[in-house]
């Protein structure tokens, strides 16, 4: 594992069950690291299998806040926050979709 991103699964770790929660809002909303969650979730259940009850509730809580973090962005920009970030053609495209 690259040392970066070794360091940064160990911060989460020390976290204990609020590692998955908070790198669950981080993932589904503006940072994006594949399988970080499930990768910490299954080093800290191997480290303690009695908390996997809070672990998993951690990382889903953290999934929701993400995913609602990022919706509720989409909404206030909404189209006008898509003109900015897009050129016309790739917004009619998009549209049409």
């Amino acid at each position: 594992m690259h040392g970066a991103l070794r360091q940064f699964l160990l911060w989460f770790l020390r976290l204990g069950a609020l590692g998955p929660l908070l790198l669950g809002i981080g993932d589904s909303s503006f940072l994006f690291l594949p399988f970080g969650n499930d990768l910490l979730v299954t080093i800290l259940v191997a480290r303690d299998p009695s908390r996997l009850p809070i672990y998993i509730l951690a990382a889903s809580v953290g999934w929701a806040c993400g995913v609602l973090l990022t919706d509720m962005a989409g909404r206030k920009g909404g189209e006008q926050g898509l003109k900015r970030l897009m050129s016309a053609k790739q917004l009619g495209y998009l549209k049409k979709k």
